[in-house]
């Protein structure tokens, strides 16, 4: 016979990741993708206009990078609690925001 799959709170906590030293305040993930989408927004003034000079240019990379390391860490977040238990709603629900503003920021990023 097979073993029996363990719960997560039955698992050394050794073998877990630390997933809280990403957000040590869950509070904080709301702020995190309301300022991507802030940063989404002031990146639109790029379009046609991203070819101007090389410092705009690395501007432009520069800017869309603080955005996706902002949803990216979410996401990742979101994605890792999920999977410590997919019967969580919160962390499915978490999930598909990160996916609403990952669409968000790659149609407003298309001209990119």
């Amino acid at each position: 016979m097979g073993k029996e799959l363990k719960k997560r709170d039955q698992i050394d906590q050794k073998y877990k990741w630390n997933i809280e030293d990403m957000f040590s305040d869950e509070s904080q993930i709301d702020t995190e993708l309301s300022d991507a989408m802030e940063l989404m927004e002031k990146f639109k003034s790029y379009e046609g206009r991203v070819t101007e000079s090389a410092a705009t240019l690395a501007q432009a990379l520069k800017d869309n990078d603080e955005i996706w390391q902002k949803v990216e860490k979410v996401y990742v977040y979101a994605r890792m609690r999920r999977d410590e238990d997919n019967s969580v709603s919160k962390y499915q629900a978490m999930t598909d925001k990160c996916n609403y503003v990952m669409a968000q920021v790659s149609a407003a990023e298309s001209f990119f």
